[in-house]
């Protein structure tokens, strides 16, 4: 079967919407909506129930540190890269933020995972925590990737590293 060009196609859906009686049309349109409806119940009850127990928070990162950490907490944190604190917005985040961020999580019961640009100012910051260069990429398919490094600092239970 040869495929239909955008005419023939356009032809044979006329043909085939005259065929149809105004309440066959209801029904096929009643249906498909009913099957649609359906569809969307269930991914909300699946939803429902992959997100049950799931607190979702709109603070500030200092706040909500200090109102979830606990032994068994883990905190993952994506701060603005260091020299680009204002692309989020003028004042969102300061660069002075980042030494409060060290002390904060020197103390915490929990665990973290910080992920940050690698800056001499960030590995002085942060020099007592667990430390890991990564080799990443960055870019968008119109301008092409620029290697880059960043770093993954780990900490737990207010444990610094012996530097």
């Amino acid at each position: 079967m040869l495929p239909l060009t955008a005419q023939a196609r356009i032809a044979r859906t006329s043909r085939l919407r005259t065929r149809l009686t105004s309440g066959a049309l209801a029904i096929a349109l009643l249906l498909a909506s009913t099957i649609i409806f359906t569809l969307m119940a269930n991914y909300a009850l699946e939803r429902d129930e992959r997100m049950a127990g799931v607190v979702i928070e709109r603070l500030p990162w200092a706040e909500f540190i200090a109102r979830y950490d606990s032994p068994g907490a883990l905190f993952y944190l994506d701060p603005p890269y260091f020299g680009c604190e204002d692309d989020y917005g003028p004042g969102l985040f300061g660069r002075d933020e980042f030494a409060r961020m060290a002390e904060v999580l020197a103390g915490l019961k929990g665990r973290f995972i910080l992920s940050i640009n690698d800056r001499p100012e960030i590995r002085a910051l942060f020099g007592r925590f667990e430390v890991e260069p990564v080799g990443v990429s960055y870019g968008i398919a119109a301008t092409g990737a620029i290697d880059a490094r960043e770093l993954i600092i780990r900490g737990c239970r207010g444990e610094e590293v012996d530097g």
